[in-house]
């Protein structure tokens, strides 16, 4: 399903660019005390900070941006070879255990 796909490939972008799309990211986190790691935002699972910004009114923070749109593409092949790669078989072949 191509709408599938590409709806997939802008969630990841979304991941991938998070300041494209007026998220938080680790490089502008403020943290006012550097030796208290539990206070920095885990930025592993952004589900809920993109729902928040899709509930906007004027869903303007999660549109895509111009610069975002031709990695789109690369993002989509990604994906599709990670669901075709087949890992077990490939661990196998390059870490063979005894």
């Amino acid at each position: 399903n191509p709408r599938k796909r590409a709806d997939d490939s802008r969630h990841l972008a979304k991941y991938v660019f998070p300041r494209q799309y007026g998220l938080s990211n680790a490089f502008s986190c403020t943290s006012t005390n550097r030796y208290q790691p539990a206070l920095t935002p885990n930025f592993s699972n952004r589900e809920s900070e993109i729902k928040v910004c899709l509930s906007h009114p004027l869903r303007g923070c999660l549109k895509t941006p111009k610069r975002v749109k031709p990695v789109l593409n690369l993002l989509e092949q990604t994906i599709w070879r990670h669901v075709t790669c087949r890992y077990k078989i490939l661990c196998d072949a390059v870490c063979p255990s005894k």
